[in-house]
């Protein structure tokens, strides 16, 4: 019986000459063409979602930075003129423009004063739009905030207003994906 099957088998495969056909050849060729396209379009937003990512957490990173040199009273940036004391380390975030300032507060006046403040860094977020939101609410949300660390504990001041609690600042690409950095007066920072 087993024999009788090879036989069969192999006259089969005399008879088709043991190639392939065009069709199964089209049909290779198709999936493996629609695979490629979902792997590429995946991979494009994936590489657009983790940007965002980056973003957010580069964001979050300068401004514990500023609330590091605050506790450390680090000399990194000096104030202009000899004897002008540091008040603290902030970031001022423009959310208008797309972009943030890390600073040292030379006037004490919790915020960015390109006069007489020591600008540290300068960063624009081109490629995405930013939103500024406070707790207790406002009636306007600001589209320009300070967060100031000041020295020794670190004090935490979220301006322009005195009784501002927390911030959160929404980043948003053009595709609509979020990410969102929140900032409280005890000094925690994180991503969501």
């Amino acid at each position: 019986m087993f024999k009788k099957f090879l036989e069969k088998e192999t006259k089969k495969e005399e008879k088709s000459g043991g190639s392939i056909s065009l069709a199964e050849m089209l049909t290779v060729a198709v999936i493996i063409s629609i695979l490629t396209a979902v792997v590429a379009f995946s991979s494009s937003s994936f590489k657009q979602s983790l940007s965002l990512q980056q973003t957010a957490i580069k964001m979050a990173q300068d401004i514990r930075q500023m609330k590091i040199m605050a506790i450390s009273s680090s000399s990194d940036l000096d104030c202009v003129g000899s004897g002008v004391k540091k008040y603290g380390y902030g970031i001022s975030i423009d959310g208008r423009n797309n972009k943030y300032i890390l600073f040292a507060d030379c006037d004490n006046n919790n915020s960015y004063n390109p006069l007489r403040d020591k600008k540290k860094d300068d960063v624009s977020l081109r490629v995405y739009t930013m939103r500024i939101e406070t707790s207790p609410r406002s009636p306007s949300n600001p589209s320009t905030i300070s967060i100031l660390f000041e020295p020794p504990n670190p004090t935490v001041e979220i301006g322009p207003n005195k009784n501002t609690n927390s911030v959160t600042i929404t980043i948003e690409d053009s595709k609509g994906n979020k990410k969102e950095i929140f900032v409280n007066k005890a000094g925690l920072i994180y991503v969501k």
